[in-house]
């Protein structure tokens, strides 16, 4: 029994890391969407061939299967498809001053921002006790999405990678507290926005598994 209790555990251990991976790889996949241009990231590509309608994982979240009914829909003309995408880029994730779903935690605050700030700590003092200098050629703001989801991995490589248990809670802690103060109190309006606001699936169905992903690296977590 105790020989099989351990096969077990090891065997959830390694599927575990294994859906942290694939997290892993969609958050770097979005987070490169909502900051860099579309014609010099590939996206309009992807969205009109339909290379996004197979993710790395599945999963029961409501918002994943939402972003995967976006990724799954047709594209009956791929050249207006490509412009669409290249077109909303810019209403949506352009700059702060002329876009209307700038994806920057400060653009969406939340009644609850003092209290998680207070309770987990400010996205810079995360950022300081981690050592997080990421490159940041386009002068990014650092609660930008593209910036707080490299965060993101970076903690999840962490965690995967730590043996020591007790540093590992410190890291397990610490993604959720992120998580919970820096994504999730904004995330779920950005992702409204997003969805009323652009003329394309595809950013609609970005915002969708962002939002699915994040909350998913979180329920694996605390459960």
């Amino acid at each position: 029994m105790i020989i099989m209790d351990a096969i077990e555990k090891i065997s959830e251990q390694e599927k575990d890391e294994q859906l942290f991976n694939a997290y892993s790889v969609m958050f770097y996949f979005a987070g490169s969407i909502v900051t860099i241009e579309p014609d010099e990231d590939g996206l309009p590509g992807f969205c009109s061939s339909g290379l996004l309608r197979n993710l790395p994982v599945n999963s029961r979240n409501p918002a994943f299967a939402t972003a995967s009914g976006f990724f799954k829909a047709p594209c009956t003309d791929a050249g207006s498809c490509c412009e669409n995408v290249v077109v909303h880029y810019q209403k949506l994730f352009g700059d702060k001053v002329n876009s209307v779903a700038w994806p920057a935690e400060s653009s969406w605050p939340s009644s609850l921002d003092s209290i998680l700030h207070k309770v987990h700590g400010s996205v810079g003092e995360f950022y300081s006790k981690y050592s997080f200098h990421p490159d940041n050629d386009k002068n990014l703001p650092e609660d930008h999405l593209g910036i707080e989801l490299l965060f993101l991995n970076k903690l999840i490589t962490l965690y995967i990678k730590e043996s020591n248990p007790l540093s590992k809670d410190v890291i397990k802690r610490d993604i959720i507290g992120f998580v919970n103060s820096h994504l999730l109190n904004w995330l779920p309006d950005w992702v409204i926005a997003v969805t009323e606001k652009s003329g394309t699936k595809c950013f609609k169905g970005v915002a969708h598994l962002i939002l699915a992903s994040v909350e998913d690296v979180r329920s694996l977590l605390v459960r």
